[in-house]
């Protein structure tokens, strides 16, 4: 409905009085106000109407792309899904948004709609997942008092930012899913580290990121699973750089990872399954071979490391003893 420009019926609850889903998509002319509907409605999706800019109606579920310069309330709103282009309300009114659940910015987001430098987390104090996705100007992220309801943070393609929350070991105790992706500024602070109770780390093409991590777990780690991709580093990981807790650790898409170090990966007395994959450099495993426990090895793409791994190969006799091998060459899709 490319030609709609507005919407005429201003009330729809006699037509629709048990009305839960609205979708409005791709009405580029639309403007002035939405119709009033049921309280609260249950989903709200508007997309490609960038010339809206209404109140928007109380919903629970609000799924917004480009919807132009719109006013949120955030009283019953509990899953937002935004991203786009002018959403300065978004920031515009933070008090009402105690009642969040999940909070999902994602899409390049212009300079001109949030020249945002700093993400507001003590603005949203019940979220408990958050995904922050191209803010071009993010430089950090602040967060000064406890925030004991967020569990899962995922921040991609931010390529200015340089910090998390300083002493989130402290301020995130619920945090147990971390996944940061193309964000190559971020390190950690020297102040604190990462917080006790994460589980779980994903973090792909954010070398700094991963060369801070030392010290970053203190004596007290819950961190089992571990994937890293697209890292810039020769030799990995530095001793004392991974937690002894680390029960599965994925290195994949390393295009200049040469080495595995010994002593980083032998302090893994807790490692289970290990997983190499499109690192055609790497040349060979460790001298005196892998962590004792492991009992899952995937070599996936590593034709210098497939070689020496076969059947009276060079480095058959460190892995011969794993339950589970899985040596092999995936073709590309």
């Amino acid at each position: 409905m490319k030609q709609w420009e507005k919407w005429e019926c201003q009330a729809v609850t006699g037509a629709f009085p048990n009305l839960q889903i609205l979708s409005i998509k791709d009405c580029p002319k639309l403007k002035g106000q939405l119709p009033k509907l049921p309280v609260p409605l249950g989903t709200l999706k508007i997309t490609e109407c960038q010339q809206l800019e209404a109140f928007l109606p109380r919903t629970r579920a609000l799924d917004l792309r480009d919807g132009g310069k719109l006013q949120l309330d955030w009283a019953t709103m509990k899953w937002p899904r935004m991203g786009g282009h002018h959403m300065k309300a978004l920031f515009s009114e933070g008090d009402g948004s105690h009642t969040l659940d999940d909070l999902e910015i994602e899409e390049s987001i212009s300079d001109d709609s949030i020249p945002l430098t700093t993400f507001p987390l003590d603005s949203f104090p019940t979220v408990k997942t958050l995904v922050l996705s191209g803010f071009g100007n993010l430089q950090m992220i602040s967060q000064d008092d406890v925030h004991n309801h967020l569990q899962y943070l995922e921040i991609k393609e931010c390529p200015e930012l340089e910090s998390l929350p300083a002493n989130m070991h402290m301020l995130l105790p619920s945090l147990w899913m971390l996944e940061i992706i193309d964000c190559p500024r971020l390190k950690l602070l020297s102040k604190g580290g990462l917080p006790s109770n994460l589980e779980r780390m994903k973090l792909i093409n954010c070398s700094r990121f991963v060369g801070s991590l030392k010290g970053a777990f203190g004596d007290i780690s819950s961190l089992e699973s571990l994937e890293i991709s697209k890292l810039d580093a020769a030799c990995f990981p530095d001793e004392s750089l991974l937690p002894p807790s680390l029960a599965e650790l994925t290195i994949r898409d390393c295009p200049n990872l040469e080495k595995l170090d010994y002593k980083g990966l032998s302090q893994l007395s807790s490692l289970q399954s290990l997983v190499l994959e499109d690192c055609p450099k790497l040349q060979c495993l460790p001298e005196h071979g892998l962590p004792q426990p492991i009992s899952n090895l995937k070599i996936i793409n590593c034709p210098l490391l497939k070689q020496r791994c076969q059947r009276r190969g060079e480095d058959w006799e460190k892995i011969a003893h794993i339950q589970y091998l899985n040596i092999r060459w995936k073709r590309a899709t």
